[in-house]
């Protein structure tokens, strides 16, 4: 007779999780410079330090795995909120953020962002910079309303 198990126990999804950030965190170290170290589960996944700028530095790194996400997600907000956080609680350090994910941007629902992009696209383009300026204007008004 074969078994039936309870879904509510499935761990697979936390488990591929956890390999995802294992794979990367191992990443992170293989290719941290001399002068950085990492933290992990401190205030992100994955913590990389620089003591030798000033003021010290930081860069937190939220690591997921799913299939899809946008600006939107509660995985995407929550990100956002919790390194809002960060930076309330650590006034004097220089904190930078990065989400790393197997995701593929999903479209915003109510949202424009220049050339039709998803917002996660859009994003990245105005923090390279590589949007023009009325591109940039267009992005910073989609994006306050979709937060507001």
């Amino acid at each position: 007779m074969k078994f039936v198990s309870d879904p509510r126990r499935d761990a697979h999804a936390a488990s591929r999780g956890f390999y995802y950030q294992v794979i990367i965190s191992v990443q992170r170290w293989l290719r941290l410079p001399a002068d950085h170290e990492l933290e992990c589960e401190c205030g992100e996944d994955i913590d990389e330090l620089s003591a030798t700028t000033a003021p010290a530095s930081r860069l937190l790194e939220q690591i997921s795995h799913q299939p899809t996400l946008s600006l939107r997600s509660k995985k995407g907000l929550a990100a956002l909120a919790r390194f809002h956080e960060h930076r309330q609680r650590n006034p004097l350090l220089s904190l930078s953020f990065r989400f790393t994910s197997t995701a593929r941007p999903a479209r915003e629902v109510g949202s424009t962002f220049p050339r039709d992009l998803p917002g996660i696209e859009a994003w990245e383009l105005q923090r390279l910079g590589s949007l023009t300026a009325s591109e940039s204007s267009t992005f910073l008004m989609a994006a306050r309303d979709m937060l507001d």
